[in-house]
């Protein structure tokens, strides 16, 4: 099964976290609950799911932090899409839900220290039939209680939802999600397998480690059976008859077999930084008449659902011959007016047209706002926060290792912001600003463009870009360091963007040579 990231950055809550989530349709669901999945004729299937664990620090923590750890945390959530809900991007975090209830509901979220790691790897197995016809060993009373990091961490209908198995079956991690289907206590959202069952990954600042979910370019599917860019750290999700040890194709092995890289994909690359995809995977890129329901993606599509996200190399069958050549439709930071909504008075339209034939670039300058050094709060503030550009159109390619910040003369560049009035631009060294560039698909690329360099508190401690420095702290630090790149009204910006996989490049902001566009006062 593919394993996708989200289609764009989402700052709330967690701006440094990558989630990277998978669907089991309710078709299979059907078929993995009554056996014929794994060709059983006594009992349900179960879903096996095996692979690499990332090392994570141990919470609370009880030392100092070795160095080595991996990640800072990583936790895998089963749920479920409401029925007649909008797209879970609507309300990824659960915050603004709409009012006839919840968009998704969470069932079971396991934690990095959840799970039981044998020889680093880990085997999880997942029932979704009747828990009645389970052999015995499988069954929650037969097994230990995971009781931390994990939640909702119980129910009503049985003792507890996760487990680990014991004796001669030891080393295998269970999860029931039958637990949350009505029993003996109705349940406001149950469990059902008349809809998709979504499995969201989350990982959390990779500390020089490069198969997190970081490692996916937005919109992207890795196919873990073909090898991809995520490594052995992804899950490789089969159906096993859980009642059958014979060791025939379908049989569950009575003790899970110490893995090794195989049957997974090696982690060869986890280690050495980033790989861009070596094919360009331009294939059902999201644009304003094509959206993606992620995770609610496949591939090949499945009937009644949306279209297949792009595929990551080595699954060369779902790429597509995109020239990969960058063309702008518009840019702009917040948008004042909605675009092309013909509703909306002054709405700029026909934002698809090219860049030199609309109106809908929208570029404002950044007001100045107060820092953290003593006294600044006390006036108006003197410091102005990076300034926020998405860029609109095609041909753009795809970059993993998101959000990332950018060194001002960094090499190779596949974005350089000059600013003409004030001398600026981050092509070169001595440019004193970074870009944290957030995101970056094929159809639009958002960036932030001042980022302070060598950042400080109040304490005098130097701020990490990725793991202290965000678009939700960043606004309240103070530049220790002159001049960030700032942009004022009436400014002349001009950029670079240049496509990864292909390396054709658009000096924007004009289609045919370098344009401009000129920041409102």
């Amino acid at each position: 099964m593919p394993w996708a990231r989200g289609p764009q950055w989402d700052g709330t809550p967690g701006p440094d976290d990558a989630y990277v989530g998978g669907a089991i349709y309710n078709t299979e669901l059907t078929n993995i609950a009554n056996g014929s999945a794994c060709n059983s004729t006594s009992g349900p299937c179960i879903i096996r799911m095996r692979f690499q664990f990332p090392t994570t620090p141990t919470i609370p923590l009880t030392g100092s932090l070795s160095g080595t750890e991996q990640l800072r945390y990583w936790g895998l959530t089963f749920w479920q899409q409401q029925p007649g809900t909008p797209s879970v991007i609507s309300d990824i975090d659960g915050l603004d839900p709409p009012p006839g209830g919840p968009v998704a509901v969470s069932y079971v979220s396991l934690a990095d220290s959840a799970f039981t790691a044998t020889n680093g790897y880990i085997t999880l197995l997942v029932n979704v039939g009747s828990t009645a016809n389970l052999p015995s060993w499988l069954k929650s009373g037969s097994g230990t209680a995971i009781t931390q990091g994990l939640a909702p961490g119980g129910n009503s209908y049985y003792y507890y939802s996760a487990w680990t198995t014991t004796g001669t079956h030891a080393g295998y991690n269970v999860v029931d999600l039958n637990g949350f289907t009505n029993g003996s206590v109705t349940l406001p959202y149950p469990f059902t397998r008349s809809y998709p069952l979504l499995m969201t990954i989350r990982s959390n600042l990779p500390n020089g480690f490069y198969c997190s979910g970081s490692a996916l370019p937005f919109s992207t599917a890795d196919y873990i059976g073909a090898g991809g860019m995520l490594g052995p750290y992804v899950p490789l999700v089969d159906y096993l008859n859980p009642s059958d040890q014979t060791g025939d194709a379908y049989s569950l092995p009575a003790a899970p077999p110490t893995l090794t890289a195989l049957p997974l994909p090696s982690g060869s690359s986890c280690t050495t930084g980033y790989a861009l995809p070596s094919t360009y995977p331009g294939f059902n890129a999201p644009t304003t008449s094509n959206t993606l329901d992620w995770p609610n993606q496949s591939w090949p599509a499945q009937t009644g659902n949306s279209l297949p996200l792009c595929c990551a190399y080595p699954v060369t069958s779902c790429y597509s011959a995109g020239t990969g050549t960058p063309a702008t439709d518009f840019l702009a930071t917040q948008f004042p007016t909605p675009v092309d909504d013909s509703s909306i008075v002054n709405s700029p339209l026909n934002c698809t047209d090219p860049f030199a034939s609309n109106t809908c670039t929208q570029v404002i300058a950044q007001a100045t706002q107060a820092t953290e050094v003593p006294g600044d709060y006390q006036t108006a503030g003197t410091w102005q926060p990076p300034t926020p550009i998405t860029i609109v159109g095609s041909g753009f390619g795809f970059m993993p290792g998101l959000p990332a910040v950018v060194a001002a003369g960094a090499s190779p560049s596949y974005l350089t912001v000059h600013d003409t009035t004030a001398g600026w631009n981050t092509a070169s060294s001595s440019a004193n600003c970074q870009l944290y560039i957030a995101n970056w698909t094929d159809t639009s690329v958002s960036f932030l463009v001042g980022l302070p360099v060598g950042e400080s508190n109040m304490n005098g401690t130097t701020l990490s870009p990725l793991s202290d420095v965000s678009p939700m702290t960043l606004s309240g630090t103070g530049s220790s360091s002159g001049s960030v790149c700032t942009i004022s009204g009436g400014d002349t910006l001009r950029m670079e963007v240049t496509n990864p996989q292909t390396g054709s490049h658009q000096s924007l902001l004009g289609i045919n040579g370098l344009g401009s566009s000129t920041i409102p006062k």
